[in-house]
């Protein structure tokens, strides 16, 4: 996992990454404290990148993708940092020769057949809850659960929103011209298990439109681009969250998209694990929030109906009257509360914060930045389980003027015995392709 960090207001973008990724292999997992993740874009414009999530790409690191892209850009700018980020996101599927067919095949694989897991592990679980409570269990009620569980997850995926990257592609289309290849998948993931041809037909349509709707399961990446335009004189931050190839179509959707501007005039903005920072900006944990929330919102719900038992008085007439109005006011009064402890979070805690990041000099963001990431780092050095947060912080300042200047940046070599590595990576690049 990672922590990142975008800390920007009107003069300068602050970007912070730490150094560890999580490599599973086989159910094994390990932890490295060397990972790159914070890059320039363009080594001739005020632009820089951050990923988060998988540690590559279709089986490319993710920090080979970013310099063949920075090569292939060249010189070229654009008017906006969306510019930037486009450019990026059209150069993936471009470059054909830089991710293998195998791995692209082996990635839809995976989505699928991640999918169809997905929904064995949910029937799976059901079946042994009706085992343990029942003693014993027939193939018509295994059916049955199989086609409950399928067409639950069948409504909860139709109401997602589909991805605009694919434009007007057709479910029919995919699924005629995929039909085979899923079958086989969706075989080797169920097997034997009692279902209904009805349900087994539907199971293969889910799990293309899965593909076609905004999920994004583990494992996906992050990719965020900071800086100025050519007619930007703020910074902007665009983030992007990417899953492979689809048919040749790069299967991505922005997620964040954020410019300072004369109203807001400061911002930060974290990605990936931001528990710490969440709780630093608004002085409470987020998880305390939604459990406190949650817990509120269940007491309001049933309080009028308590209120009528403890009256003792009979269903019907008055009493559901009542009971209508103690419904609508305790909706109100929920939200209210949620209302104004939010507001409470953001005039006490938030708000205060953003006013001083709004002049903060540029050394000072890069410090900010820094010490959120490492705030996140501690938190999992001193918590059981693995550190996914940890390692050297690198630290980079984009300003107008000055373009992207390294505050921290490890090595895994000596600058001073390469002089030749310094040379070429500072040599003039002529280049100017389209990127």
């Amino acid at each position: 996992m990672t922590a990142e960090i975008a800390v920007m207001n009107k003069g300068a973008v602050a970007l912070a990454a730490d150094s560890a990724v999580t490599v599973q292999r086989r159910g094994e997992s390990k932890i490295y404290n060397s990972m790159n993740k914070l890059f320039m874009l363009s080594k001739q414009h005020p632009v820089g990148v951050m990923v988060y999530g998988a540690a590559d790409f279709l089986g490319v690191p993710w920090e080979t993708v970013i310099k063949e892209y920075r090569e292939r850009a060249g010189k070229r700018d654009f008017d906006t940092v969306r510019g930037h980020m486009d450019c990026f996101l059209r150069f993936l599927p471009s470059e054909a020769g830089l991710f293998s067919e195998e791995e692209q095949e082996h990635h839809f694989a995976a989505q699928i057949g991640g999918w169809f897991q997905t929904i064995l592990d949910e029937i799976d679980n059901r079946v042994g809850k009706r085992i343990a409570s029942d003693g014993e269990i027939d193939e018509a009620t295994v059916q049955q659960i199989a086609s409950e569980t399928i067409d639950k997850a069948w409504t909860g995926l139709d109401r997602r929103p589909s991805l605009t990257c694919f434009g007007t592609r057709s479910l029919a289309e995919e699924t005629s011209k995929h039909r085979s290849k899923v079958e086989e998948i969706q075989a080797s993931v169920f097997k034997d298990l009692p279902m209904l041809e009805s349900s087994r037909a539907k199971l293969g349509t889910m799990a293309l439109a899965a593909i076609l709707k905004d999920i994004f399961p583990e494992p996906h990446s992050g990719v965020v681009v900071a800086g100025f335009g050519s007619k930007e004189h703020y910074p902007a931050l665009v983030s992007a969250l990417l899953d492979g190839f689809y048919d040749g179509a790069l299967r991505f959707k922005i997620e964040t998209e954020m410019s300072i501007t004369d109203n807001q005039t400061s911002a930060i903005v974290p990605f990936a694990q931001a528990e710490m920072v969440h709780t630093f900006m608004q002085g409470i944990a987020p998880d305390w929030v939604r459990y406190f929330e949650g817990y509120v919102k269940e007491l309001f719900t049933k309080l009028p109906s308590e209120i009528g038992k403890a009256l003792g008085q009979p269903e019907g007439g008055e009493t559901e009257s009542l009971a209508k109005k103690l419904n609508e006011f305790s909706g109100r009064a929920f939200q209210k509360l949620r209302d104004e402890t939010g507001q409470l979070r953001a005039v006490a805690y938030v708000d205060p914060v953003l006013n001083a990041v709004a002049f903060l000099p540029k050394d000072e963001l890069a410090a900010m930045a820094e010490t959120l990431v490492s705030l996140t780092s501690f938190k999992r050095r001193v918590s059981m389980g693995e550190e996914t947060v940890g390692g050297p912080i690198d630290v980079g300042v984009i300003s107008k003027g000055d373009g992207f200047i390294w505050i921290k940046r490890k090595h895994y070599f000596k600058a001073e015995y390469n002089p030749g590595f310094i040379a070429r990576y500072y040599r003039a690049d002529d280049s100017d392709t389209s990127g």
